[in-house]
């Protein structure tokens, strides 16, 4: 037999087996990998979301601090509420419903002029924090003419701050009573 016909003969038995097997193997790489970018995409896109979220916390608890270093600079007479807001964003408890029903929600309420707008280090966000304080009620500390007229006791507020992360998409509320003592 000669090497030229014993070529002919091994060629002639191979079927094609590897190279099926190898396009099989790269077909199972190919979905691998792509399954691994949608994941890595999935998990990027989660991140961000957190992220987002938790600036727009990070934004509403600035304005808590502010409303509250607002109440607490009062000096002499604490701000007591009025229709107009004239000592700053003081509303009269009522004017706005219950935060459960998403009232404070509307952007009516956060672009009016029933908010201050709070300043803050937090860089990329959509806008500035806001806040809404509200009247709640004062306690007097006893029931004597003096101290009754002098409003000696406690004046409790509920302040409710918005803040936003990187989109309008993430938005956080807050709420808190504050109670400031007056002597």
């Amino acid at each position: 037999m000669t090497s030229k016909n014993l070529t002919s003969r091994l060629h002639r038995a191979q079927s094609g087996a590897a190279l099926v097997t190898s396009l099989v193997i790269l077909l199972v790489l190919t979905v691998l990998g792509i399954s691994a970018m949608k994941s890595s995409n999935l998990q990027e896109n989660i991140v961000g979301n957190l992220r987002d979220h938790d600036l727009a916390i990070q934004a509403a608890d600035s304005a808590l601090t502010d409303a509250e270093n607002q109440l607490s600079a009062a000096t002499g007479a604490l701000p007591m509420p009025n229709s107009t807001g004239t000592y700053g964003v003081i509303l009269p408890r009522g004017q706005f419903p219950n935060i459960a029903n998403s009232a404070y929600d509307t952007s009516g309420t956060w672009d009016g002029a029933n908010n201050h707008t709070s300043s803050t280090s937090l860089q990329g966000l959509s806008s500035n924090p806001s806040y809404i304080i509200e009247f709640e009620q004062s306690v007097i500390d006893n029931l004597d003419p003096e101290s009754k007229a002098k409003g000696k006791g406690r004046f409790y507020y509920r302040i409710t701050a918005r803040g936003l992360g990187t989109s309008n998409n993430s938005a956080v509320l807050l709420q808190e009573v504050y109670g400031i003592r007056h002597y």
